[in-house]
């Protein structure tokens, strides 16, 4: 059942999706073609649609980014009194662009903008939302419409679930700008939409969904992320301003169900999803989750994509091997078990090198339940699969990785500490991008762990940086982290004894 979405903003300032109206408001005193605002932040460029009414939309990249907005000025002969905003608008996306609304200066509310079918090419792609507005004054208005990024339930819920405080880890952390998980073993993962998985230099795709969703807040242990928001990209057609006809407005529904997941990255390399849902209605829900993965395109930046995949069922978990990741070191490919703390009500290891599972989850009303999902990554399967087994059977996993780091920071690195703050967070940020930075380790050419310059980009331990990484790695407790740094260029030095940049 898609809910509707004319609201007053009194209501809760979220709507979860859209309800088609006429395509012309009735009797509007006041049209607007939105891609002539008076002012805009977000569109590149002229944007033309054959579906708009004007042949024209405001978009080109207009909500890419959270904080696009588009002012619009308007006069009035004469009061208007109920009043509504109608907003013609094409969205192709998954998920709901939400746009703020405020009328001279005030805060209306929030709509919330469904897929429409497509970005306006055609005219059934163009669909409509409305909101009440507040009795209108005649003379000039100002009108913005401001892409934002999620809704206070979830954020509010967030905000309960987080882990006990750590100074150093919540002071470097506890911002949503940043996407980064790892322990400095051999995994690193950048969270999003769809999730980007390394092992040391080797890509492995998007091997498991539980992880992925936009970015609620980050810590140098862990992310917390949620699904339910969306990118804002979206196509503004026409906005009309009339007299309110809607004798009995239709009731907002606020959010049904809030969802996030607080993902962490192991010492052992286990990718930990501990999804978090909250029902927020008075009845029963229940939640169907679809976990996938794929390996099938897994690629060393130096290398190709390619090499035999394999995918079974043991028992609650898949296996994943795949055989193109360093197939001159590891003889019996890269295993990936995945599985979790609830058995799952779907299977489907058909293709080799892909999976899907399928988990349902009942909440009562007003209820809230977690489900813990892995991905183990390791050599070989068995080892994976103990790991896995390891992390399942604690009551916390997110808990355990961050007394692992917060160990880091307190037992493994000099303590530092000065009256400015931003240099406090500056020296303890650098010590987490030289641990999420490392791998190896009788890996190939990586035969000592080694600071690469990036994980995402850059993947490569490199001749003429290692010795300023070696540098502040020796300031470590442990001095084999500054010794392997520097150790490991005779393992990578030409015939010639010339070092060179290298993968694994």
């Amino acid at each position: 059942m898609i809910p509707n979405s004319i609201c007053r903003g009194a209501f809760l300032p979220l709507l979860l999706g859209t309800i088609a109206l006429p395509s012309q408001a009735q009797n509007p005193v006041v049209t607007l073609e939105a891609e002539n605002p008076a002012l805009q932040q977000g569109s590149h460029k002229r944007d033309t649609k054959n579906g708009a009414s004007g042949g024209e939309v405001l978009g080109e990249d207009f909500g890419s980014v959270f904080g696009d907005f588009a002012q619009y000025d308007f006069n009035l002969a004469a009061p208007v009194s109920p009043a509504k905003l109608t907003l013609r608008y094409a969205r192709e996306a998954a998920g709901n662009a939400l746009l703020a609304v405020t009328l001279d200066g005030a805060n209306v509310g929030t709509i919330a903008c469904g897929p429409s079918g497509g970005w306006g090419d055609r005219p059934e792609q163009i669909v409509s939302v409305a909101i009440q507005l507040p009795p209108l004054k005649a003379g000039a208005h100002v009108l913005r419409l401001t892409v934002v990024a999620g809704n206070a339930a979830i954020k509010m819920e967030e905000k309960k679930l987080q882990l006990k405080a750590v100074p150093v880890l919540d002071s470097v952390g506890n911002r949503s700008d940043k996407n980064t998980v790892g322990h400095g073993k051999n995994v690193a993962l950048y969270t999003g939409a769809s999730s980007r998985f390394f092992y040391a230099t080797h890509e492995l795709g998007d091997i498991f969904s539980a992880v992925d969703g936009s970015t609620l807040n980050w810590y140098p242990d862990h992310v917390v992320v949620t699904p339910q928001i969306a990118r804002g990209n979206i196509n503004l057609d026409r906005i009309e301003i009339s007299a309110s006809v809607d004798t009995a407005p239709i009731a907002l529904k606020a959010d049904e169900l809030a969802e996030m997941r607080q993902v962490c990255v192991t010492q052992d390399d286990v990718v930990v999803s501990k999804l978090h849902f909250k029902n927020n209605t008075a009845a029963p829900i229940t939640r169907r989750i679809e976990i996938k993965g794929d390996c099938r395109g897994s690629f060393d930046w130096r290398g190709r994509k390619g090499g035999e995949k394999q995918t079974h069922r043991e028992g609650n978990n898949v296996v994943l091997v795949d055989r193109n990741v360093f197939p001159e070191v590891l003889s019996e490919g890269l295993a990936m078990v995945i599985g979790g703390n609830l058995a799952p009500v779907e299977a489907d290891v058909s293709i080799p090198g892909a999976y899907r599972l399928v988990y349902e989850v009942t909440l009562p009303s007003g209820g809230q339940r977690d489900l813990v999902l892995g991905c183990a990554i390791e050599r070989t399967a068995d080892t994976a699969k103990a790991n896995l087994a390891k992390v399942l059977a604690q009551p916390n996993p997110l808990a355990v990785n961050r007394a692992d780091w917060q160990r880091f920071y307190e037992k493994e690195i000099p303590q530092f500490e000065c009256s400015d703050p931003k240099l406090n967070e500056l020296y303890n940020f650098r010590w987490f991008l030289l641990k999420f930075s490392t791998a190896g380790g009788d890996l190939g050419l990586f035969k000592y762990p080694v600071v690469m310059e990036g994980r995402e980009e850059f993947q490569t331990y490199c001749c003429y940086s290692a010795p300023f990484m070696a540098f502040d790695l020796n300031w470590a407790t442990n001095p084999q982290y500054g010794f392997g740094h520097i150790a490991n260029m005779a393992t990578v030095a030409y015939s010639a004894r010339l070092s060179r940049s290298a993968t694994v």
